[in-house]
């Protein structure tokens, strides 16, 4: 059964909730609450069966620019078609905005848009990235109108298909993108000109930009290490000085998350890590975001609890909390009364006494690579429970995480113990571990998996 709710996110003036919801197996449904009446101001839905709205964003306090998916072929996921649209949560009104379709106020073009960020100084425009269809095509960074659908192109990239870095002003401050043969470019731009920044993929380190700090000078990036997971480091952009802000036994994402923001999105409040169970490392550990959550930590034992979105002010913040039985929960805390409320689950017909809990392990390998992974054992408890081993796809550069797992949990609580296995060559442990899995299908990787699950007959007696 799918989640009654993918994601909501607080309007900037905290008095609305945007949501997409599933409403069948395919498609889903934008809709905009107000929280004060609890009634539906605004709602779209697009009327092919094969096409959806991916995510939607807000652009100040009356437009949701939504993102459209398509599903093509075989796939059993619909893809992103590079298209956008917008709504006016006052009137209702939905437009299209970018794609390769002709509409009757937007004329097609044979390209993929993105959004990039907001424009501070301009209500209802926003910055996008805009690659045109082909594989050598450079991209460009425009403003868009949201209202009108109107874009003026601002700068092509200086390298192909590129993604450009934009601080908090809407200022354009570097790009990257690879050339013709696959080599990682970065390019800083300095004095409104593009100057190679080669320090950003030095000794062919992976590098991903994740925000400015509020004195728009400093940048965070998560960067790749030869050897060892990733790390989080600060980079002051006028002296090239690199501070390393994180780096623990497993690379900095969950869920394909690596940061939290602070409460007004100016700068980096934590990173996420993922050392076999998520959490979170402050970079402040006295901020308002971190006593947040100490504060509502013990109220939600064994979750997982985070900020994902957030009034413009601060009072109000939008929670999600997840744990290996719960599938999701949004709950919204008010700073002023400190009380939190809950606004939706995303599978509340699901008893959480009923389901199974999933136990992080370590084991090593027989030639002594160390492993993680995670055990479900079923539950109610049987004895000698038969045991299911289930590997994860991929098989590169995939992980298993902790968190809730429906086919884990409709083995376990049919009397299965579920083992799942990081395997070498897959992903969230860094370069090397990936790449340790080369050339390894049915060899170490099958040893891996063949050596876990001896360990688990051995240490805990399952069939």
């Amino acid at each position: 059964k799918r989640p009654a709710v993918r994601s909501l996110q607080l309007s900037p003036n905290g008095k609305l909730l945007g949501a997409l919801i599933p409403v069948d197996n395919a498609r889903n449904v934008v809709g905009v609450i107000d929280l004060e009446t609890l009634e539906v101001k605004a709602a779209a839905q697009l009327r092919a069966p094969d096409e959806t709205f991916a995510s939607f964003s807000w652009v100040g306090d009356r437009y949701l620019v939504l993102t459209y998916a398509k599903r093509w072929g075989g796939f059993a996921e619909a893809q992103l078609t590079g298209e956008l649209a917008s709504m006016d949560v006052e009137t209702g009104r939905f437009r299209y905005l970018f794609g390769y379709r002709d509409d009757r106020q937007t004329a097609g073009e044979n390209a993929a848009a993105f959004i990039v960020a907001d424009r501070p100084d301009k209500e209802a425009e926003v910055l996008i990235q805009v690659v045109p269809f082909g594989t050598y095509e450079t991209s460009e960074l425009r403003t868009l109108n949201v209202r009108t659908g109107q874009t003026r192109r601002l700068t092509r990239a200086p390298v192909r298909r590129g993604t450009f870095i934009v601080d908090h002003t809407g200022k354009v401050r570097g790009a990257l993108g690879a050339a013709r043969f696959g080599e990682a470019k970065a390019f800083l731009r300095i004095d409104n000109e593009w100057k190679p920044w080669p320090e950003a993929h030095a000794g062919g380190r992976s590098f991903m930009p994740l925000g400015f700090a509020a004195d728009n000078l400093h940048l965070y990036a998560r960067v790749g290490h030869q050897r060892g997971p990733d790390s989080v480091v600060k980079i002051d952009l006028e002296s090239g000085t690199e501070t390393e802000v994180y780096r623990g036994e497993a690379d900095p994402e969950w869920q394909m998350t690596t940061a939290v923001p602070t409460f007004d999105g100016k700068d980096l409040a934590a990173v996420i890590t993922n050392d076999a169970l998520p959490g979170l490392h402050w970079l402040d550990k006295t901020s308002a975001e971190a006593r947040l959550i100490r504060a509502i930590q013990p109220q939600l034992p064994g979750h997982f609890v985070w900020p994902v979105s957030a009034s413009e002010d601060g009072q109000r913040v939008l929670l999600y909390a997840v744990s290996d039985r719960n599938a999701g929960a949004y709950l919204l805390y008010d700073r002023q009364s400190r009380q939190a409320s809950l606004v939706m689950s995303s599978r509340e017909w699901l008893e959480i006494e009923a389901l199974a809990p999933t136990e992080a392990i370590k084991l090593n390998a027989r030639d002594g690579v160390p492993l993680q992974g995670y055990l479900t054992k079923p539950h109610p408890t049987v004895e000698k429970a038969p045991l299911i081993v289930m590997p994860h796809g991929g098989p590169h550069g995939v992980r298993d995480d902790w968190g809730f797992d429906p086919l884990v949990q409709s083995l376990a609580t049919r009397g299965y113990a579920v083992l799942q296995v990081n395997f070498r060559g897959s992903g969230g442990y860094g370069q090397a571990f990936r790449e340790s899995g080369y050339r390894q299908w049915g060899r170490k990787m099958q040893d891996d998996l063949t050596d876990a699950t001896r360990w688990a007959l051995q240490t805990h007696g399952f069939d």
